[in-house]
């Protein structure tokens, strides 16, 4: 197997829907991990916004276009002899959400759990990434903060300065720029905190004829996405060299400019260079 872990950080607010007709104040929510509540990109939303980007944008001719995604719905090629992809899409999952700072010097904070850690963890180890990250010192009811000073992220205030080195350095690989706004939080701290809801409207002369509310994740958070074949081929190559460090659009509402995320390599993996 050879494997490739990225990491997605929306560049604008970003909505995945989870498709859902339900009743509550919110129309539209954002799709959850059932298990953490965690937003979570389901594994065929990341694979479409993979291919889009692909048709739309690059040098990919379609025989190679087909080897990665496979064919397209036949219901759309019917002449078209049904073939699967070579690579394997995984499911993006959260690995930090941003926070507004109700104190501090910085107006926000990127808050990730123990929980999220391990669980990156656990894929990297899938994904044969040789990557270590030991995050057993970590209080499961205490939060940690990269910054001297104390800050309130949503109501909470943080206290105690995060002294794993190891930690800190996995998120200035990742985030260069803003991973002193590290913080960490236990699990039952986050889960339940609300994401962001904004009113969205339909007018027609004017005149308002249907207002619904809408969920988001805010932008500059934080997912991974792990991407695989079964054995070393240059299809995962041709693949990875059009997508990285590219900004491609996952989700919904690309017309008013959700989703665009910057996609970046974390780690390469697989056993013997991914060859069998």
């Amino acid at each position: 197997m050879k494997s490739i872990v990225y990491i997605l950080e929306p560049i604008t607010n970003l909505h995945v829907g989870n498709g859902d007709i339900n009743y509550n104040i919110i129309d539209n929510e954002v799709e959850k991990d059932p298990l953490t509540n965690y937003p979570i990109i389901n594994s065929s939303g990341v694979k479409g916004a993979f291919r889009q980007f692909i048709q739309n944008n690059s040098k990919i001719d379609k025989k190679v276009e087909i080897d990665i995604f496979g064919s397209e719905p036949i219901e759309q090629n019917k002449d078209e002899k049904k073939k699967p992809g070579k690579l394997k899409f995984y499911s993006g999952e959260c690995l930090g959400l941003t926070m507004r700072n109700e104190k501090g010097n910085i107006p926000y904070s990127l808050v990730t759990t123990k929980k999220m850690l391990e669980r990156f963890i656990e894929m990297c180890g899938v994904m044969k990434v040789k990557y270590s990250l030991d995050i057993n010192n970590l209080g499961e009811n205490k939060s940690y903060k990269v910054v001297d000073n104390d800050i309130i992220v949503e109501e909470i205030k943080i206290k105690d300065n995060l002294e794993d080195d190891e930690i800190i350095k996995l998120f200035k690989e990742i985030v260069p720029d803003t991973y002193a706004n590290l913080v960490i939080m236990p699990h039952d701290k986050i889960k339940d905190i609300s994401l962001p809801v904004v009113a969205r409207n339909v007018l027609k002369d004017g005149i308002s004829e249907n207002i619904w509310y809408e969920e988001y994740v805010p932008h500059h958070s934080l997912f991974f996405v792990c991407v695989s074949c079964e054995e070393y081929d240059e299809v995962l190559n041709k693949f990875n060299e059009a997508v990285k460090d590219e900004i491609i659009q996952f989700g919904g509402n690309a017309s008013i400019g959700y989703g665009l995320t910057k996609v970046t390599v974390f780690k390469e993996g697989g056993d013997d260079n991914g060859k069998k």
